[in-house]
């Protein structure tokens, strides 16, 4: 199994507080990787991280060959990682096209990369509501503007913080419909979520964190397996 991304003895935090402590994973390449835990364990914080939002104290943290951890966030986004954050942060007053456009970069290694048409095919609602303001589409439409955005960065590897918070089922279905086209397509991610059943559907392999400590690392299938485990870490 080969890892796309790979973090080791990663430490950080806000002002004294240290939030993670001493965290160590790895990213299969080519697959979904859901981060659990219960509120404030630290999930948003180890991907705020891993993107470079929150530097870390220590540790190291390698993608695809380089040493990220002390790089600022547009240089580690030019690497190739795509952020999704739970607030969404699209661009309200900007139509849906525009946000695409705001997101676009062209490939590193001159290969050609996402287009509108492209993002339009995966997200049909979404070129229905093409001219439309970013304010006025649904939530869930919004959720999909924001990874489409980010998808037209070109990442590799895409980290979504709790993609799933507040969206009608329908929504659900439709979002692990299409991250399952982007896995298998290429993109490897790590989702942050508590919903244990969206990320049951989702993943391919599990990574539970408590208290700023990864705690369980395994497939989803075996977590699934165990519901022990998930009771005593998660509480589910």
């Amino acid at each position: 199994m080969t890892y796309l991304l790979e973090a080791s003895q990663l430490s950080a935090g806000y002002g004294r507080a240290t939030i993670l402590d001493g965290i160590a994973l790895a990213l299969p390449t080519g697959a979904i990787t859901a981060l659990l835990g219960r509120n404030g364990a630290g999930k948003s914080t180890l991907i705020k991280t891993l993107i470079g939002l929150l530097p870390p104290r220590a540790g190291t943290i390698r993608f695809a060959g380089h040493e990220i951890a002390s790089l600022p966030p547009w240089r580690i986004a030019r690497l190739g990682i795509g952020y999704v954050p739970e607030e969404r942060r699209i661009f309200t007053d900007l139509t849906v096209a525009e946000n695409l456009m705001v997101g676009a970069r062209a490939r590193d290694d001159g290969r050609p990369g996402w287009t509108t048409a492209q993002i339009f095919a995966l997200f049909p609602n979404l070129a229905e509501r093409a001219h439309a303001s970013a304010r006025q589409i649904s939530g869930g439409e919004q959720q999909m503007l924001a990874i489409a955005r980010t998808l037209m960065g070109n990442p590799r590897l895409l980290l979504l913080d709790e993609p799933s918070e507040g969206l009608a089922p329908v929504i659900v279905d439709e979002m692990i419909a299409m991250l399952r086209r982007l896995r298998d397509g290429g993109i490897t991610m790590l989702v942050a979520e508590q919903n244990l059943a969206f990320a049951g559907r989702l993943a391919d392999h599990a990574i539970i964190i408590e208290t700023g400590q990864v705690t369980w690392t395994g497939t989803m299938a075996a977590l699934q397996s165990a519901p022990e485990i998930a009771a005593l870490r998660l509480g589910v």
